[in-house]
């Protein structure tokens, strides 16, 4: 019988603390701001502009967490959702959309669970999912004023 080592306990803790985290999102600016945000926390990021790229990355290694734009070029973004809950149940969605009507959340929901964030997602609220999500910001790290625009691209 083998018994772990301290490396791999440290290894372990570690993975446990980092969270992966994709972002499924054809618009350049909100994958810029979003990667802006999660190199404030703790954790990896990946971003994909199509759904096919998250596709494949999802079934290579899958992330624990996954922001989701519904709208894609190359395809619905609730299928890709569908996908995703139905090989790895445990991953957390968000699902970033300007156009959640009624029809789409309904869809969303015959899925499963998801945050949603409208576009363009403020400053603030981004921050506020991380801290859902329980992705702590880095250590010495702080959370920026919520009154100064973000890039210019954020509502104030």
């Amino acid at each position: 019988m083998t018994f772990p080592t301290d490396e791999d306990y440290i290894k372990a803790l570690l993975k446990e603390r980092h969270k992966r985290i994709f972002l499924v999102e054809d618009d350049q600016v909100i994958r810029d701001v979003l990667g802006i945000i999660a190199a404030k926390h703790d954790c990896e990021f990946s971003s994909f502009a199509t759904g096919q790229a998250a596709l494949d990355a999802i079934r290579e290694n899958p992330p624990d967490k996954l922001f989701l734009d519904i709208g894609l070029p190359d395809m619905d973004g609730v299928d890709l959702f569908r996908y995703a809950l139905a090989e790895h149940p445990e991953m957390d969605v968000v699902v970033i959309s300007g156009l959640l009507d009624e029809h789409t959340r309904h869809r969303i929901s015959e899925v499963g669970f998801a945050l949603y964030l409208d576009k363009p997602p403020k400053l603030e609220r981004l921050y506020k999912v991380f801290r859902t999500l329980s992705i702590p910001l880095k250590e010495g790290e702080k959370m920026p004023s919520t009154a100064a625009p973000f890039c210019g691209y954020c509502e104030e």
